[in-house]
Order: C-alpha cells, then sequence, then structure tokens
C-alpha cells in the first residue's frame, strides 16, 4: 500500500502492436517468464526533481495529492497554521494557480480530486458539510455537500447536495473527514471521458461521512460532472470506460453479495453489455480508486475474479482470477468474448486481500497486479510474456516504468520485461506515482519518472 491513498490520473492509450503466434494486441496466452531482477544491473536511481516542496510543511501538517496531465491538486491539512486546511492549484511545472474556496465552501481535510472535463477544463472536487441548526421544532440538519471548482481560477463551477440527515436527540450529526484519507479521491471514480463519476463507498458498510446503517440507504451517486446534477444509484459500482459497472449489492455486514453484472450507459441507464463468463456473473462490492481503475474489488462467494483494472482508454476491462490462476480480457461494453493468459510459472497462489493493487500502464498497456503478499506480476498487452518479480510494494506505474518497494529500497523496474532498471537505498518508503510521472513523497511533489 502507499503511504498516501489518491488516484491515478486516466491518460491515453499508446502502444501496441502484434504478438507473434498470439492476437493482435493482447497478451501471449501461456507465456512465462523467470523473476527478471535476478538478473538486472542496479544503477542509482535518485528521488526525482522537486516540482512543489513542502506542501506537508511543517511536520505537524498532511499533505492529500490528485494530479491530472495538466494540474496538481493539493489539500493542506494544517491545524497548526492559523488558515488551517486549505486547497490550493499548480500547473505540472509546480506553478501556483489558485487558492480554491474557503473553510465555509470546502473542508480541506476530505482531501480532493482532479479530474479532466471533456473540454479540457480541469475540475477540482471537494467535499464539505453544510450544518442548519435547529429551529424550535424543527431539528439541526447537515447536508454533504460535492463542490467542483476551476483549477485554473479557483471559481466554483457546481454544488451538488448528496444526502441530507437530521440530528438525533443526542446531538449527534455528521461526522468529519477528518483522519480518513484523501475520502473524495477514494470514493469517485470517473468515465474515460470526464463526462460522468460514480461516487461510491470508501469501505464496506460505510459511505463517506456516514456511520451505522448509512451506507445501506444512502448513495452511490451519478454525478454529471457537467452540470453538478446528481442522482442516486444503489447498484452502481464503479465507472469503466465511458460507462457505469452495475450490480446489486447486498452490503448488509457481515452479509455481501452481488447479482448479475451489467455495463450501462450513465447518459439514459440502458444496459449495453453483460459477461457470460458464469464467473464474473455475480461480482463483489467494488472500492473505486480512479477513472481507469477498479482497484481492491472486495472477494465474494460467487466470484473467483478479485482484482479488476480497465485500460486507460476504455476499451478493455481487465480480472485477475486468483483461483484460475489467469488474467481474462473483455471488451467494454459488451464484455462477451474474453480472453485469458495464465499467470507466469513459479508465482505463488495468492489470495486477495485488502492490499491487493492493479495498475494500468498507458505507454506499453502492460496490466500490474500487486498481491499485496510480496509479488508483483506483470502482463504486458504486446511485446513479451508475463513477468513476476519479489517486491513488498507496487507504488505506481508511469512511462512504461513501474516503481516498486524491495527489502525497503525503491527500486524502479521495465514495464514490459520487469526487469529493474534502477534502485534507490536512501528512499525507504511508497511514494504516491502518478501516470504523469509525478510522485507525492509525503512532503514534497516531485518528477520521479
Amino acid at each position: 500500500m502507499t503511504v498516501a491513498t489518491a488516484a491515478f490520473a486516466a491518460v491515453s492509450c499508446s502502444g501496441g502492436g502484434s504478438t507473434p503466434g498470439g492476437t493482435a494486441n493482447e497478451p501471449t496466452p501461456g507465456a512465462t517468464q523467470a523473476t527478471p531482477a535476478d538478473t538486472a544491473t542496479p544503477v542509482a536511481a535518485g528521488v526525482g526533481t522537486t516540482v512543489v516542496a513542502g506542501v506537508a510543511a511543517p511536520p505537524a501538517a498532511t499533505a492529500l495529492v490528485d494530479a491530472t496531465a495538466r494540474s496538481i491538486a493539493v489539500a493542506r491539512v494544517d491545524e497548526v497554521e492559523p488558515t488551517g486546511p486549505q486547497v490550493f492549484t499548480y500547473d505540472i511545472a509546480g506553478r501556483q494557480l489558485a487558492l480554491v474556496g474557503t473553510s465555509e465552501t470546502l473542508d480541506a481535510r476530505c482531501g480532493v480530486a482532479d479530474v479532466t472535463f471533456p473540454s479540457g477544463q480541469d475540475l477540482v472536487l471537494t467535499m464539505h458539510i453544510a450544518h442548519s441548526p435547529a429551529q424550535g421544532v424543527n431539528p439541526a440538519r447537515d447536508a454533504r455537500l460535492l463542490t467542483a471548482w476551476d483549477a485554473a481560477t479557483g471559481a466554483q463551477v457546481w454544488m451538488a447536495t448528496l444526502f441530507t440527515t437530521t440530528e438525533s436527540s443526542s446531538g449527534d450529526s455528521l461526522p468529519s473527514c477528518a483522519g480518513s484519507g484523501n475520502a473524495v479521491r477514494n470514493a469517485l471514480s470517473t468515465t474515460t471521458d470526464g463526462a460522468w463519476g460514480v461516487f461510491g463507498y470508501v469501505e464496506r458498510g460505510s459511505e463517506v461521512g456516514c456511520t451505522g446503517t448509512c451506507a445501506d440507504s444512502q448513495g452511490p451517486w451519478i454525478v454529471n460532472l457537467t452540470t453538478g446534477d446528481v442522482r442516486v444509484d444503489r447498484d452502481a459500482i464503479v465507472a469503466a470506460g465511458r460507462y457505469v459497472l452495475d450490480a446489486h449489492i447486498n452490503s448488509t455486514f457481515p452479509t455481501l453479495t452481488a447479482g448479475p453484472l451489467k455495463v450501462i450507459d450513465p447518459v439514459n441507464r440502458r444496459v449495453v453489455g453483460a459477461p457470460k463468463d458464469p464467473l464474473l456473473s455475480e461480482v463483489p462490492n467494488a472500492m473505486t480508486y480512479s477513472a481507469a481503475f477498479i482497484d481492491r474489488a472486495y472477494g465474494a462467494a460467487h466470484s473467483d475474479y478479485h482484482v479488476f483494472v480497465v485500460s486507460s482508454d476504455g476499451t478493455r476491462l481487465y480480472a485477475a482470477s486468483e483461483d484460475a490462476r489467469k488474467l481474462v480480457t473483455y471488451p467494454l461494453p459488451s464484455m462477451v468474448g474474453g480472453k485469458s493468459v495464465p499467470f507466469p510459472a513459479g508465482v505463488a497462489a495468492w489470495q486477495y486481500t485488502y492490499q491487493t493493487d492493479t495498475f494500468f500502464d498507458a505507454e506499453t498497456s502492460t496490466v500490474v497486479v500487486d498481491s499485496g503478499q510480496g509479488q508483483v506480476t506483470g502482463f504486458p498487452r504486446a511485446g513479451g510474456p508475463p513477468w513476476s518479480v519479489n517486491a513488498d510494494d507496487a507504488c505506481g506505474v508511469a512511462h512504461g516504468k513501474v516503481v516498486v518497494m524491495a527489502n525497503r529500497q525503491l527500486a524502479t523496474l521495465d514495464a514490459l520485461t520487469g526487469k529493474q532498471l534502477a534502485f534507490d537505498p536512501a528512499v525507504g518508503s511508497c511514494p504516491l506515482v502518478f501516470p504523469t510521472g509525478l510522485a507525492f513523497d509525503g512532503s514534497d511533489i516531485v518528477q520521479l519518472l
């Protein structure tokens, strides 16, 4: 797991070609490869060039970061300075663009999501609670609000009410986002065209800012990112490509079941695809992680597939199966006609855990699976067989490279072969790596790759 939780912004898919003996632009069935790092020649990696320094300073502060190809959003969660928590935006060269909102219009402790509109405009999404005090016999009310801001100017674009609750007789109100990490980014997935978002669960049985049974009665929501219109869709799981994956979820703890998976058009809710694979006909409640990724899907009794990832161009969904030991590629939106590739020889059987991560490198079209149990496996779509290395954690992917932590050192691997390209013994924890090559190390934002 990375030191902070945030999104990996979608980028355009590149690369391609045909693999000898296989289908064009698909992984080579049956191909295996020995652990490549054993013969790699290491060179010093360095820690990258600082782009934005000290976003988490002073030491007592925390920064929550997200980025697109054009902008960086930083929520400085700083209770020490008199200004308190604030949200800033920067361009990718590190020049400050705007101070976003005020303490009355956002809660920086909820984090930020930086997304790109179909028009090319970058939006920063924030969240906060608006409290209305009691008025005589009318009880106090709390509203959970999602707000979009222009990343370039800081101007408010729209504000949407997700839900409103009435305070209990004991005076309890909605909890703040403090201490919940980048709650906005973790709960949001967006379509690859940036037009729609699914705002869902951060963890099973607990919707953003809700406790008790709130998650069973509130959300998820499908959000029109152009207008800010929201609608509750209790079957929505996550955005995938230009579509939304939908399945009826029963998330009453400890029971977790799901109905048949459907692919829907968010514009009109028309079903445009459904898998025929019986192992994928029922799916778990998924943790949304970003516009291009379905990381951290929950294991369920009727699903053999536990980890999903969507190509950054939104045309393919990959499902990694621990039991069948294979990666299956499905076309979107039909989800029919999946093609499978077995896991490399020598990869130990792994069981899906909350530490399992999946990444997609757009430059090489490589799916990277971090088992959370000491192995990182790559499935190149073209250019070579699957590979696997022993590593404690996969930090992210960018520009055809995979950044991992191994033996308490930062290492960079070639995404196509898994060969170690560089390592840095001075870096002892995973930075948060974005597909633009930017990384957040807990204090500074650097150009790592």
